[in-house]
This record gives structure tokens, sequence and C-alpha cells, in this order.
């Protein structure tokens, strides 16, 4: 039998709950004691310790994450980083949730020990040995005593999503610009064709017939397009912006690609997405 104190009723409630939403083959009683607190015994049936070890950790896992750890970092957005702004330490706070799941695009978020899941593995170390160390845990004396390196790294792993939160600022400062330019230059073309090959893009008009390279390259010199940071050489962005088109069709499978979201983005509703493979023109296949 394994005996987990709380100090405090709605985590204790919690932890139970966790329990009993995946294992149902064990019993749990609790009781508070005005000096240990809220005191959760659990006693399996016919499963194995090790499995029942395994949901216990979980659970513990679950109560830090949810009662814990969210403050620690709406906690360290403002105490360490000195955010006061509320939407500002919304959008951080929301922004380092969504770094710490495990199913978030890697090449989307900062590289850092415990983003893409790596904080539950490390949560699980520290539950699992303080749980193996007998039958009765605190899950305030962990807290307290264990989770000192766990709590450098959150306060740096806020700093990396600080870092991402003021890059995704510039980017739509930048965005906001390009689409300021374009909104006051008269179209060269109404509609032009994008296709997505690769690394880069491939220009036709409506007629499907290939916006040559020496066209683009004429249209870069005549943009001042390196106030935006694209230089003359930069044949993706450019060409687009220097022909501010009323309409774009885009054809490619890479959303998640820069160059593409910077385009939807400043393009928004004049842009129509669509499959490489819906590209209605044969040309393609000899570009």
């Amino acid at each position: 039998m394994k005996e987990v104190c709380f100090e405090y009723k709605q985590e204790a409630l919690s932890f139970c709950e966790s329990i009993l939403d995946v294992q149902e083959d064990i019993t749990i009683q609790w009781n508070h004691q005005r000096k240990s607190g809220y005191i959760v015994n659990i006693e399996s049936g016919n499963t194995s310790a090790i499995s029942v070890n395994k949901w216990l950790v979980h659970g513990l896992i679950h109560v830090f994450t949810l009662h814990r750890e969210q403050s620690w970092i709406q906690d360290i957005i403002r105490n360490c980083y000195y955010y006061n702004d509320e939407d500002e330490v919304a959008h951080i706070f929301e922004l380092c949730q969504s770094f710490l799941e495990d199913n978030t695009e890697q090449r989307m978020v900062p590289l850092h020990g415990l983003s893409h899941g790596q904080h539950t593995k490390l949560l699980y170390r520290v539950f699992e040995n303080a749980l193996n160390e007998g039958d009765n845990l605190h899950f305030d004396s962990v807290v307290t005593f264990r989770f000192q390196y766990y709590r450098e790294e959150l306060i740096d792993f806020v700093g990396y999503a600080i870092d991402e939160y003021k890059r995704e600022e510039e980017y739509q400062t930048y965005v906001q610009q390009l689409r300021e330019y374009v909104g006051t230059k008269q179209s060269k073309i109404d509609h032009l064709i994008i296709v997505q090959k690769n690394a880069s893009f491939l220009f036709f008009n409506s007629s499907g017939k290939p916006i040559s390279n020496a066209i683009i390259k004429n249209l870069a010199q005549q943009e001042p397009l390196y106030l935006f940071g694209l230089g003359r050489e930069e044949l993706n962005l450019t060409p687009i912006m220097a022909l501010a088109p009323q309409q774009i069709s885009f054809y490619g499978d890479d959303v998640t690609d820069p160059k593409t979201l910077t385009v939807m983005n400043v393009f928004q509703e004049r842009m129509d997405m669509y499959p490489l493979n819906k590209f209605p023109f044969k040309r393609l296949s000899s570009s």
C-alpha cells in the first residue's frame, strides 16, 4: 500500500481523479489530518506494483503541472522577467504551454531541454525516485526539496519563450510594413500563379506561362525592397512584392514554409492555396 500526502485538498482531489480515470483495479481512501494534510492511501488489487507506481507517478505529474507548474510560469514571467502587462503575460504563458506540449512541431519552437515533452520525462524521474524510496510520499516535500533544478530549467525555458515572443512581435511589425507597402502600390499583374518547388518559388502568369528570371531580376532592381530586408538577389518574395498582384493562386504542399507563411500573411484574402498536384498547367514538369 502506498500513502501520498498533500497539503491542499484540491491537489489531493486532482490526484485521486487522475488515478481513477486510468486505473480501476485499485482502492483509494483518503482522510484529512490537521498536521499532515490530506492523506491518500492507495491499495492495488491484482495490478503489479510496477504498474501501480507508474500510474501514481503520472498522477503526481498531473497534480504538479496543473497546480504548481502553471503558477510557477506566471510567477517567473512577472518576477524574473518583469512583465506586468496582462496581455503580454497571457501571450507568453500561452507560448510556454504550447512549447511544453509533446505534439508541437519541432521547427516551430525554440530548442530547449524542457520542450517537446522533455519536461514530462524530467518530472517522471523525480517523482519515480521519490516514490521508490518508501511507501510514503509527501508531495510538498518533494516539490520543495527536489525541484530546485527543475525550477532553474523552467526559468531558462521561459526566457526562451520570451525570445520567441519578441521575434513574433518583430515579425508582425515586418508583415504590417509589407502590407502597407503593397497597399500603396499599383498592381503590375492582375493574377500571379506561384508554385512551391523545393526551396524556391516558380512564377507563372494567368495563362500558365513562366515568368523568366530576367524579368524577375529586372523587377527586383526597380523596387526599394532593401528597406524591408529584401535584397535585389532575393528572388522569392521580392518579385511578388514588386508585382503586387490583385490575385495569387499558390500551389504547394508545405504551408509551414516561412516564405509561404509571409506571402499568406501579407496578401491574405488576395491569395488562394491549392495542393501542388492541382497545378493545372503541364509546363511545371519542365520548369
